[in-house]
């Protein structure tokens, strides 16, 4: 099994997860994807900026230049767009090793849920629970679907 996030998408999965009213293991196993899930959010962060710094002004010190208002001093604003939205719409995968029993564990944890979500966390929740695919050697070892 494994796991696919957009990178816009990880703040608002990760409200979905921390709803979830669960305890014991399953409560562990979706601390772990919180966890991988924030620490590539670090990574992604680093990679924005440096998409940021190719489309706008930078200082002497190759820092992003910011206005009066608080806002980046934007040099291709089309281009800045194009880029990140490409870079936000590419995935995250959460798959091998120990991490099948958290996956496995949090889709369960999803499936279980009573909560009524609405709104934006309802497409969210649709979202994470979409991203979740079997992989094709469990498909062929057990034969089952998920």
């Amino acid at each position: 099994m494994k796991l696919k996030i957009a990178y816009g998408q990880f703040r608002e999965v990760v409200g979905v997860l921390e709803k979830l009213e669960i305890k014991g293991i399953p409560s562990i196993h979706r601390t772990r994807l919180i966890n991988l899930i924030t620490e590539k959010s670090k990574t992604v962060g680093e990679e924005e900026v440096q998409i940021r710094k190719e489309h706008c002004k930078l200082d002497e010190n190759g820092e992003l230049v910011v206005k009066d208002n608080n806002q980046l001093e934007v040099l291709d604003p089309e281009g800045l767009r194009d880029a990140l939205t490409e870079f936000y719409n590419e995935k995250f995968i959460v798959d091998g090793g120990d991490s099948q029993v958290f996956l496995k564990s949090v889709k369960k944890s999803l499936e279980a849920s009573e909560i009524e979500w609405s709104g934006r966390d309802a497409y969210v929740f649709a979202e994470l629970y979409e991203g979740f695919e079997k992989d094709s050697i469990e498909e062929s070892t057990d034969g089952s679907a998920e």
